[in-house]
């Protein structure tokens, strides 16, 4: 179900306790139309805008679009805020989910709840929690690195040694849980390549989000924040 003939959409979006801030946006278009796509952020609904994104049209395509949030602004956001599209003629058209509902409204002179499903739009939230700070414990011993980064599924990740150590190599989730070894032992002094493709010690697909990898010594260890934006 396309959105149309609305001055405005937005989504009511509230954080967990780990969360500060807002790294990227996604949004769902049915139809690129002609004109760009006009996105809006608020932390009160009733109040102006926190920040306006245009983009152009020939950047968007059908489907999911993933849009950058300035480094500036990211943590300027609140625990609840709001994530909306402004209409104008010939605007992209946006997706509903009819499946869920209660979290998006619409303003056609005032806003009001919108009861037909939910506005496809989703927020890529920062993690608070310090763990998921890029080298945590730092090491001139050793180097890590992954690219792409975000990525979609597969990352490699480098390690660089200046001496041959016992390692290992780990993911951890938003919330600290350990959810992939990709290498534990020794492995001698220079640079190391490790592919991964996103499946978890389960065998399942991460979702979208952030993770740390922490590469683990007798001695030292050395972190990376990475994000997977599918």
């Amino acid at each position: 179900l396309p959105l149309q003939n609305l001055q405005c959409a937005a989504v009511h979006f509230i954080s967990s306790g780990n969360q500060a801030g807002i790294s990227h946006c996604r949004i769902f278009i049915q139809d690129t139309k002609n004109s760009p796509l006009v996105l809006k952020f608020w932390n009160d609904l009733f109040n102006p805008a926190l920040l306006t994104i245009t983009v152009p049209n020939l950047s968007l395509q059908t489907g999911w679009n993933t849009i950058s949030i300035p480094e500036d602004i990211q943590d300027e956001f609140n625990t609840e805020f709001h994530i909306g599209v402004q209409q104008f003629a010939d605007s992209p058209v946006i997706g509903v989910d009819e499946h869920n509902s209660g979290n998006s409204n619409i303003k056609n002179g005032n806003w009001q709840s919108f009861d037909t499903g939910n506005i496809m739009i989703q927020a890529i939230t920062k993690p608070r929690n310090t763990f998921f700070s890029d080298n945590e414990i730092s090491s001139s011993q050793c180097k890590i690195s992954n690219f792409p980064n975000p990525f979609n599924p597969t990352t490699t990740i480098k390690l660089e040694f200046k001496e041959k150590v016992n390692c290992e190599l780990l993911i951890f989730n938003i919330k600290g849980q350990l959810i992939k070894t990709i290498y534990k032992g020794k492995i001698s002094a220079g640079e190391h390549n490790f592919v991964w493709n996103g499946i978890d010690n389960n065998g399942d697909q991460i979702s979208t989000g952030f993770y740390m990898c922490l590469v683990k010594t007798d001695k030292y260890c050395q972190s990376k924040k990475m994000l997977l934006l599918k």
